[in-house]
């Protein structure tokens, strides 16, 4: 119970939707630096996954060079044995180099299948090193548009949340050693208002503790500020009307 509470109630009050408002830029500029902080790591992350897309299709790129390599040396090989089978002077001779040329052209087939897989993982890994390069050019251009809103809109709630800060200390230093002790008490161990209004049935307006009728005189008149015996609000008079 704190008494001579009518020339403090409204100061109380002032301090006290002052204290929400600061919560609240607070808690919007947390939310807007989060906010921040998801895009730059969606550019982090497509960067990586871009730089990732471009080492797998550099690597295809070496495959295909060397599948191509493979290809042209299988066929110089068989043309080198299709000239020695117009030389050949006996029957020996000529088995010796059909056995060869059929090992050679299973080998050039070997190398020509590996050559079109080759080309057509090449297109799909073109195709997901593109894919990867739109999305980090995407990511930063939504980093570049909304990184330039949310710090408008951060520069702003800052301003306005010093200028509330400011407020509030001037309405803190207007109350009365015990009241702002009483405020501090209250506000410093709940986390939902600090002051609810006595319904009109004498009941807090928070847990519905019912409150003895003297001290509900008391507090419609503003003389003295209770605390519910139930929730530990600070009551209040409601408002007229």
């Amino acid at each position: 119970m704190v008494g001579g509470a009518d020339n403090q109630l409204d100061t109380l009050t002032a301090l006290s939707e002052a204290d929400v408002a600061v919560s609240g830029k607070q808690e919007r500029l947390k939310a807007l630096d989060e906010e921040r902080e998801r895009l730059k790591r969606s550019v982090e992350v497509c960067a990586e996954r871009s730089k990732l897309a471009e080492s797998l299709a550099e690597k295809v790129e070496t495959r295909v060079r060397t599948a191509h390599r493979a290809v042209e040396a299988g066929r110089e090989v068989l043309r080198h044995l299709d000239a020695r089978s117009a030389s050949v002077k006996n029957m020996q001779q000529h088995f010796a180099v059909k056995t060869e040329t059929d090992t050679a052209r299973r080998n050039l087939q070997a190398a020509e299948d590996d050559q079109l897989q080759a080309m057509m993982d090449q297109d799909d890994a073109r195709a997901a090193a593109a894919g990867a390069a739109q999305a980090l050019a995407d990511a930063k251009k939504a980093l570049r548009k909304h990184g330039a809103e949310i710090r408008a809109e951060a520069e702003e709630a800052s301003a306005e949340l010093k200028v509330i800060q400011r407020q509030r200390e001037a309405l803190n230093e207007r109350l009365q050693p015990a009241t702002r002790a009483l405020y501090r008490s209250v506000r410093g161990r709940r986390g939902g208002p600090v002051l609810v209004a006595l319904l009109p049935d004498g009941a807090c307006g928070r847990c519905y503790t019912s409150v003895p009728r003297q001290r509900q005189a008391d507090i419609r008149s503003g003389s003295t500020l209770y605390l519910c015996e139930g929730c530990g609000v600070i009551l209040r008079p409601a408002p007229a009307g």
